[in-house]
């Protein structure tokens, strides 16, 4: 009878660990569709990519989204960005630290999780940017 209590246990506590798991999924990625982009970042993309107007640019944000999400559910390995404009948003927003660096701490306290960090190939390509006065691709 012991044998049959502690495997009703331990199927209650896998079920509700993947249950708690799957509501911090559901929260991380809310959060990744809501975050407000810093005031001046489609500007700064505008001047790289003349040709953009407002709409564009909200596109180009929505593929950065959704780089963000793919990166969520691959289980934080390594994703291919959408496009050089989105890379280019990408970049440009490291560049307003204070705001990227806030989004990483704002998701970490929305979804109750210290463990919310930026993705490992920001942390790298950050501080590529840092020391390269142009970006890493070019387009052809």
């Amino acid at each position: 009878m012991s044998g049959f209590l502690i495997f009703v246990m331990l199927v209650l506590a896998f079920g509700l660990l993947a249950t708690w798991q799957r509501q911090l999924s559901l929260k991380r990625e809310a959060f990744i569709r809501s975050f407000n982009l810093p005031q001046g970042l489609f500007d700064r993309l505008q001047k790289r990519h003349p040709g953009l107007g407002l709409k564009e640019c909200q596109l180009v944000a929505h593929g950065l989204r959704q780089f963000f999400l793919a990166h969520l559910k691959s289980g934080r390995r390594y994703v291919s960005m959408p496009s050089q404009v989105a890379d280019g948003l990408w970049h440009e927003f490291i560049l307003f630290t204070k705001n990227y660096d806030a989004l990483w701490v704002a998701a970490a306290a929305a979804t109750s999780d210290a463990r919310v960090e930026m993705p490992r190939v920001a942390k790298r390509r950050r501080r590529a940017i840092a020391s390269a006065p142009s970006p890493a691709w070019r387009a052809p």
